[in-house]
Protein backbone atom coordinates (compact mmCIF):
# COMPACT_ATOMS: atom_id res chain seq x y z
CA UNK A 1 0.00 0.00 0.00
CA UNK A 2 1.65 3.31 -1.04
CA UNK A 3 2.10 6.08 1.47
CA UNK A 4 0.53 9.49 0.99
CA UNK A 5 3.75 10.99 -0.37
CA UNK A 6 4.94 7.99 -2.39
CA UNK A 7 4.97 8.00 -6.18
CA UNK A 8 2.24 5.75 -7.60
CA UNK A 9 3.25 3.71 -10.63
CA UNK A 10 0.14 1.65 -11.34
CA UNK A 11 -3.53 1.23 -10.48
CA UNK A 12 -4.09 -2.51 -10.07
CA UNK A 13 -7.79 -1.95 -9.42
CA UNK A 14 -9.99 1.02 -10.39
CA UNK A 15 -10.60 1.85 -6.73
CA UNK A 16 -6.85 2.37 -6.32
CA UNK A 17 -7.53 5.86 -7.65
CA UNK A 18 -8.21 6.61 -3.98
CA UNK A 19 -4.45 6.56 -3.42
CA UNK A 20 -4.09 9.36 -5.96
CA UNK A 21 -6.98 11.32 -4.47
CA UNK A 22 -5.72 10.99 -0.93
CA UNK A 23 -2.24 12.04 -2.01
CA UNK A 24 -3.55 15.20 -3.66
CA UNK A 25 -5.83 16.06 -0.74
CA UNK A 26 -3.00 15.65 1.75
CA UNK A 27 -0.70 17.84 -0.39
CA UNK A 28 -3.43 20.47 -0.52
CA UNK A 29 -3.91 20.35 3.24
CA UNK A 30 -0.16 20.88 3.62
CA UNK A 31 -0.46 23.96 1.41
CA UNK A 32 -3.32 25.33 3.53
CA UNK A 33 -1.32 24.69 6.69
CA UNK A 34 1.68 26.55 5.25
CA UNK A 35 -0.48 29.48 4.19
CA UNK A 36 -2.03 29.65 7.64
CA UNK A 37 1.42 29.61 9.22
CA UNK A 38 2.49 32.45 6.94
CA UNK A 39 -0.47 34.63 7.96
CA UNK A 40 1.07 34.86 11.40
CA UNK A 41 3.74 37.01 9.75
CA UNK A 42 1.56 39.04 7.38
CA UNK A 43 0.76 36.33 4.81
CA UNK A 44 -2.12 36.37 2.32
CA UNK A 45 -5.45 35.78 4.12
CA UNK A 46 -7.42 35.98 0.88
CA UNK A 47 -5.47 33.12 -0.67
CA UNK A 48 -5.80 31.14 2.55
CA UNK A 49 -9.58 31.63 2.44
CA UNK A 50 -9.77 30.39 -1.16
CA UNK A 51 -7.65 27.31 -0.55
CA UNK A 52 -9.33 26.46 2.75
CA UNK A 53 -12.79 26.69 1.19
CA UNK A 54 -11.64 24.52 -1.73
CA UNK A 55 -10.29 21.93 0.70
CA UNK A 56 -13.58 21.75 2.61
CA UNK A 57 -15.62 21.51 -0.60
CA UNK A 58 -13.66 18.41 -1.54
CA UNK A 59 -14.05 16.87 1.92
CA UNK A 60 -17.84 17.26 1.77
CA UNK A 61 -18.23 15.83 -1.72
CA UNK A 62 -15.79 13.00 -1.07
CA UNK A 63 -17.48 11.76 2.10
CA UNK A 64 -21.03 12.09 0.74
CA UNK A 65 -20.11 10.14 -2.38
CA UNK A 66 -18.36 7.42 -0.38
CA UNK A 67 -21.54 6.82 1.61
CA UNK A 68 -23.70 6.40 -1.46
CA UNK A 69 -21.50 4.59 -3.94
CA UNK A 70 -18.48 3.16 -2.15
CA UNK A 71 -19.31 1.84 1.32
CA UNK A 72 -23.08 1.75 0.80
CA UNK A 73 -23.17 -1.36 -1.43
CA UNK A 74 -20.70 -3.37 0.69
CA UNK A 75 -21.36 -5.99 3.33
CA UNK A 76 -19.76 -5.18 6.66
CA UNK A 77 -17.50 -7.50 8.62
CA UNK A 78 -16.36 -7.49 12.22
CA UNK A 79 -12.70 -6.81 12.85
CA UNK A 80 -10.66 -8.65 15.48
CA UNK A 81 -11.24 -5.82 17.97
CA UNK A 82 -15.00 -5.86 17.47
CA UNK A 83 -15.23 -2.79 15.24
CA UNK A 84 -17.46 -2.76 12.17
CA UNK A 85 -15.66 -0.53 9.63
CA UNK A 86 -18.59 0.21 7.34
CA UNK A 87 -21.10 0.80 10.12
CA UNK A 88 -18.71 3.21 11.78
CA UNK A 89 -18.08 4.90 8.43
CA UNK A 90 -21.80 5.58 7.93
CA UNK A 91 -22.24 6.91 11.46
CA UNK A 92 -19.20 9.12 11.14
CA UNK A 93 -20.35 10.49 7.77
CA UNK A 94 -23.70 11.43 9.34
CA UNK A 95 -21.76 13.37 11.95
CA UNK A 96 -19.73 15.02 9.18
CA UNK A 97 -22.85 16.28 7.41
CA UNK A 98 -24.61 17.39 10.60
CA UNK A 99 -21.67 19.24 12.12
CA UNK A 100 -20.56 20.65 8.77
CA UNK A 101 -23.92 22.19 7.82
CA UNK A 102 -23.73 25.13 10.22
CA UNK A 103 -20.17 25.86 9.16
CA UNK A 104 -21.04 25.67 5.44
CA UNK A 105 -23.98 28.03 5.95
CA UNK A 106 -21.63 30.43 7.72
CA UNK A 107 -19.57 30.92 4.55
CA UNK A 108 -22.66 31.70 2.47
CA UNK A 109 -24.02 34.14 5.06
CA UNK A 110 -20.67 35.39 6.23
CA UNK A 111 -21.77 38.97 6.94
CA UNK A 112 -25.16 38.27 8.53
CA UNK A 113 -24.71 35.38 10.98
CA UNK A 114 -23.53 36.14 14.47
CA UNK A 115 -20.63 34.10 15.85
CA UNK A 116 -22.94 33.23 18.77
CA UNK A 117 -24.81 30.86 16.42
CA UNK A 118 -21.77 28.58 16.11
CA UNK A 119 -20.60 25.79 18.33
CA UNK A 120 -17.85 27.11 20.55
CA UNK A 121 -14.44 25.61 19.96
CA UNK A 122 -14.61 24.01 23.42
CA UNK A 123 -17.98 22.38 22.67
CA UNK A 124 -16.79 21.11 19.30
CA UNK A 125 -13.65 19.52 20.65
CA UNK A 126 -15.51 17.83 23.51
CA UNK A 127 -17.55 15.66 21.12
CA UNK A 128 -16.90 11.91 21.14
CA UNK A 129 -13.69 11.18 19.24
CA UNK A 130 -14.14 8.88 16.25
CA UNK A 131 -12.26 9.19 12.99
CA UNK A 132 -14.86 11.02 10.91
CA UNK A 133 -16.19 12.81 13.93
CA UNK A 134 -12.75 14.16 14.68
CA UNK A 135 -12.38 15.16 11.04
CA UNK A 136 -15.58 17.13 10.82
CA UNK A 137 -15.48 18.70 14.24
CA UNK A 138 -12.17 20.12 13.12
CA UNK A 139 -13.85 21.27 9.90
CA UNK A 140 -16.50 22.98 11.95
CA UNK A 141 -13.91 24.61 14.17
CA UNK A 142 -11.80 25.79 11.22
CA UNK A 143 -14.82 27.24 9.43
CA UNK A 144 -15.88 29.04 12.60
CA UNK A 145 -12.44 30.61 12.68
CA UNK A 146 -12.77 31.46 8.99
CA UNK A 147 -16.00 33.33 9.75
CA UNK A 148 -14.21 35.35 12.38
CA UNK A 149 -11.34 36.05 10.00
CA UNK A 150 -13.60 37.43 7.29
CA UNK A 151 -15.78 39.38 9.70
CA UNK A 152 -13.08 41.12 11.66
CA UNK A 153 -10.48 43.45 10.16
CA UNK A 154 -8.29 43.33 13.26
CA UNK A 155 -6.51 39.98 13.35
CA UNK A 156 -4.32 39.67 16.41
CA UNK A 157 -1.56 37.17 17.00
CA UNK A 158 -3.70 35.00 19.29
CA UNK A 159 -6.36 34.52 16.63
CA UNK A 160 -3.80 33.71 13.95
CA UNK A 161 -2.20 31.07 16.12
CA UNK A 162 -5.62 29.65 16.99
CA UNK A 163 -6.66 29.36 13.34
CA UNK A 164 -3.36 27.70 12.51
CA UNK A 165 -3.81 25.16 15.30
CA UNK A 166 -7.33 24.30 14.07
CA UNK A 167 -6.07 23.73 10.52
CA UNK A 168 -3.29 21.47 11.77
CA UNK A 169 -5.83 19.49 13.81
CA UNK A 170 -8.04 19.09 10.75
CA UNK A 171 -5.10 17.91 8.65
CA UNK A 172 -4.16 15.30 11.25
CA UNK A 173 -7.76 14.06 11.45
CA UNK A 174 -7.93 13.85 7.65
CA UNK A 175 -4.72 11.82 7.59
CA UNK A 176 -6.07 9.38 10.20
CA UNK A 177 -9.30 8.99 8.24
CA UNK A 178 -7.53 8.28 4.93
CA UNK A 179 -5.15 5.86 6.63
CA UNK A 180 -8.02 3.83 8.11
CA UNK A 181 -9.91 3.90 4.83
CA UNK A 182 -6.94 2.52 2.91
CA UNK A 183 -6.23 -0.12 5.55
CA UNK A 184 -9.76 -1.45 6.08
CA UNK A 185 -12.25 -0.24 3.46
CA UNK A 186 -10.34 -0.47 0.18
CA UNK A 187 -9.52 -4.18 0.67
CA UNK A 188 -13.22 -4.85 1.24
CA UNK A 189 -14.08 -3.04 -1.98
CA UNK A 190 -11.59 -5.10 -3.97
CA UNK A 191 -13.01 -8.26 -2.43
CA UNK A 192 -16.70 -7.46 -2.90
CA UNK A 193 -16.95 -5.28 -6.01
CA UNK A 194 -16.41 -6.36 -9.60
CA UNK A 195 -14.18 -4.25 -11.82
CA UNK A 196 -17.22 -2.69 -13.48
CA UNK A 197 -18.75 -1.83 -10.11
CA UNK A 198 -15.50 -0.21 -9.07
CA UNK A 199 -15.43 1.82 -12.28
CA UNK A 200 -18.98 3.00 -11.62
CA UNK A 201 -18.02 4.00 -8.09
CA UNK A 202 -14.87 5.79 -9.26
CA UNK A 203 -16.87 7.73 -11.82
CA UNK A 204 -18.99 9.13 -9.00
CA UNK A 205 -15.92 9.99 -6.94
CA UNK A 206 -14.25 11.85 -9.81
CA UNK A 207 -17.21 13.47 -11.57
CA UNK A 208 -20.02 15.50 -10.02
CA UNK A 209 -23.00 15.01 -12.30
CA UNK A 210 -25.03 17.62 -10.37
CA UNK A 211 -22.51 20.38 -10.98
CA UNK A 212 -22.36 22.66 -14.02
CA UNK A 213 -18.68 21.73 -14.15
CA UNK A 214 -18.94 17.98 -13.58
CA UNK A 215 -15.16 17.49 -13.80
CA UNK A 216 -14.17 19.88 -11.01
CA UNK A 217 -12.92 17.02 -8.83
CA UNK A 218 -11.16 15.20 -11.67
CA UNK A 219 -9.50 18.41 -12.88
CA UNK A 220 -8.27 19.25 -9.41
CA UNK A 221 -6.77 15.79 -8.91
CA UNK A 222 -5.12 15.63 -12.35
CA UNK A 223 -3.60 19.10 -12.05
CA UNK A 224 -1.93 18.23 -8.76
CA UNK A 225 -0.31 14.94 -9.84
CA UNK A 226 3.06 14.38 -11.43
CA UNK A 227 2.95 13.47 -15.13
CA UNK A 228 3.23 9.71 -14.63
CA UNK A 229 0.40 9.70 -12.12
CA UNK A 230 -1.69 12.02 -14.28
CA UNK A 231 -1.29 9.54 -17.13
CA UNK A 232 -2.69 6.81 -14.86
CA UNK A 233 -5.69 9.00 -14.11
CA UNK A 234 -6.22 9.80 -17.78
CA UNK A 235 -6.12 6.09 -18.65
CA UNK A 236 -8.65 5.38 -15.91
CA UNK A 237 -10.91 8.11 -17.27
CA UNK A 238 -10.74 6.51 -20.72
CA UNK A 239 -11.64 3.14 -19.20
CA UNK A 240 -14.62 4.70 -17.43
CA UNK A 241 -15.82 6.32 -20.64
CA UNK A 242 -15.51 3.00 -22.46
CA UNK A 243 -17.22 0.76 -19.91
CA UNK A 244 -19.64 2.85 -17.83
CA UNK A 245 -22.92 3.66 -19.51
Amino acid sequence: MPGFLDDIYELEHPIDVMYLMHKVYMKHSESVENLSRSTQNGGDFELLTIQLTEWLDHIYYHTDTEDLYMTGPLKDKELHDGRMPLKENVIEHDIIRDSGKIASDSIVNINTISPISYFSIKDVLSMEEKNHEILMTKVNAVEAELEKMLGDSKLDDTFRRHLYNQIVALKVAEYDHFENEEAFVLPMIKDQMTKLQQLECVEKLLFDEKSENSSWIYDFIETNLNQREADLLISLKEEINKNVG
